[in-house]
């Protein structure tokens, strides 16, 4: 992009003082680097099954190249472990989609985007997952943008999830009707991903167990 700035000279200084003639003064500016980020706080996002899509604020891309795959819960818990970034290239040994989206935003303007979690743009299903970015290496926009793994929680359901010295609480509630959900299946592991206490909800959708470890917990 081509700028020109031009000083009027019959613009005065607080003396009164003027310029004999214009001042013309032009300079130029590189377009942005490619770039894409998702719009969110961490790299673990909650979703619900009616969720088809994530927000992105993208700038000089027009095509997206990611995956997204199921991610099973006992590698989870272990990514949750002091590991955690270790273990995460393993995610690709998993099954996945792999395909490309296409963006329509404004050259040189980050803008916010719909990214679509399945190829045919449907939720996906209740459970565990991980999305990457696949652009090339080497490549003018990879350099400065985070592939991931970023990591989705998709469920109904929302667990508000505490811990005491000598209780283990959770709270089971259902997102589609804010309601309390009675006789839901609960089961607390450490981060080695072995289960220690399991029970079921009440009819208010609280369990309650005795905390009987050592390392902070996990919840399934």
């Amino acid at each position: 992009q081509t700028y020109t700035l031009r000083v009027s000279p019959q613009l005065t200084d607080i003396w009164g003082g003027a310029m004999t003639e214009e001042f013309t003064y032009t300079f130029f500016t590189r377009p942005y680097s490619p770039n894409i980020s998702l719009v969110a706080q961490t790299s673990t996002i909650f979703l619900t099954p009616q969720d088809p899509s994530l927000v992105v604020q993208a700038v000089n891309i027009s095509s997206v190249p990611l995956s997204v795959g199921r991610v099973p819960l006992d590698y989870f818990i272990a990514l949750l472990g002091p590991n955690g970034y270790e273990l995460q290239n393993g995610l690709l040994n998993f099954e996945r989609d792999t395909w490309t989206q296409s963006l329509s935003v404004p050259a040189d303007r980050m803008q916010t985007a719909e990214l679509f979690l399945r190829p045919d743009q449907q939720p996906l299903q209740p459970g565990i997952y991980f999305l990457r970015f696949e652009f090339d290496q080497p490549s003018g926009a990879a350099p400065e943008i985070y592939a991931g793994p970023y990591l989705l929680i998709v469920s109904n359901l929302q667990v508000t999830f505490k811990v005491s010295a000598t209780e283990a609480l959770a709270w089971v509630v259902d997102l589609r009707t804010d309601q309390p959900v009675a006789n839901a299946p609960v089961t607390i592991y450490n981060e080695a991903g072995a289960a220690i206490a399991q029970g079921v909800t009440d009819a208010q959708g609280v369990y309650r167990g005795g905390r009987t470890l050592v390392d902070v917990p996990h919840l399934g």
